[in-house]
């Protein structure tokens, strides 16, 4: 009676076993895809895509983002990653831009994956165009000057933007510099210089802007150009 009943329990445990194994193949999560230039349509080699799994958090009320696995296309373009998704949550492949290349961001381009199956994600990258930046002004006798610049909207994609350079040293009236910028082709940019003082009172904490002055440069920076130069003298 002991071996019959130590015979069942063994077949019990090796049933279990099984059946975990199975769960374990069946929620085996794989993503692959091609990376491309958008314009050329070539292979981009280097570029590293993680694979994050978002989770709730019931005490913070917010949810959280954990890095599970990452792959780097190959010199044709071509990633693979595989990873177990048995934990519960949602899973997304998140491109990461390079040094040449725009992907998106983290923000903007998330591909979500279905757990236990093969996922198949291709992407088209976006090639920066360099922007040559050179200054030669003054402050006009103000105490800051700043440089920015914004684009138009894409649909889906929203603006391209960012700070150039900012200096509130009042001592400081002329200002040279050349300055190199990335940016996205095919859009509509504007080059901004603001001239401006500040006023903070001793009794706040804050400052107030006065005596503001706009100076803008516009340029449409298509693919095809070679070169494109923005100054502001």
């Amino acid at each position: 009676m002991t071996t019959i009943l130590t015979r069942f329990l063994g077949s019990l445990v090796l049933l279990s076993a099984l059946a975990s194994c199975s769960k374990d193949k069946e929620a085996y999560t794989v993503v692959e895809g091609i990376v491309t230039d958008k314009y050329t349509k070539q292979p981009v080699a280097g570029v590293v895509l993680e694979v994050q799994q978002n989770t709730g958090c019931l005490v913070c009320m917010s949810s959280r983002r954990d890095s599970i696995t990452s792959a780097t296309t190959d010199a044709s373009g071509n990633y693979k990653a595989a990873f177990n998704a048995n934990q519960k949550g949602t899973y997304a492949l998140v491109p990461a831009s390079s040094d040449k290349y725009y992907l998106g961001g983290d923000e903007q381009v998330r591909f979500n994956l279905t757990k236990g199956q093969s996922n198949t994600v291709s992407i088209e990258a976006t090639p920066y165009k360099t922007v040559t930046f050179r200054v030669n002004t003054t402050k006009q006798g103000k105490s800051a000057i700043q440089f920015y610049y914004n684009s138009d909207e894409k649909p889906g994609l929203g603006n391209f933007n960012g700070p150039i350079f900012d200096d509130t040293d009042p001592n400081r009236q002329n200002i040279v510099f050349t300055k190199t910028l990335k940016v996205l082709p095919d859009r509509v940019y504007r080059f901004t210089k603001t001239t401006y003082s500040q006023v903070c009172p001793s009794s706040s904490s804050s400052c107030q802007l006065t005596d503001q002055t706009f100076e803008s440069r516009v340029r449409d920076i298509r693919f095809t150009n070679d070169t494109v130069t923005v100054s502001f003298n």
